[in-house]
């Protein structure tokens, strides 16, 4: 089988983006479920700022296994507040991750 017609049928592209900007989009909590579900193994770079993202939509971006490669997380002017921030402190799969942008978060309010 020519690997184009691998590539259409199965899941052999999950390692090719590395880096996914999509930020100014209402990506909000569902769509961030929906963003987790599609692999993506060799992702190493997500901008998500300003995408209304909740604190369901962080959980269910920390709990994706997948992105063992993500070295840069942009997660600017969301709205996840401090169950997110407890979330993002909980996730153990980000080995790699370097650079981790949290400014301006909406709705977070500091004790």
């Amino acid at each position: 089988m020519p690997q184009s017609e691998k590539i259409i049928e199965g899941k052999e592209h999950d390692d090719w983006i590395r880096s996914l900007e999509l930020s100014h989009n209402e990506i909000g909590d569902i769509e961030s479920n929906l963003l987790t579900g599609f692999g993506l193994n060799g992702l190493e770079n997500l901008i998500l700022t300003s995408c209304n993202i909740g604190p369901n939509g962080i959980e269910a971006i920390c709990n994706n296994s997948e992105w063992s490669n993500l070295r840069e997380l942009m997660l600017d002017m969301n709205t996840f507040g401090n169950k997110g921030c407890e979330s993002l402190g909980r996730n153990t799969t980000w080995k790699n991750l370097k650079i981790l942008n949290l400014n301006i978060i909406k709705s977070m309010r500091l004790a």
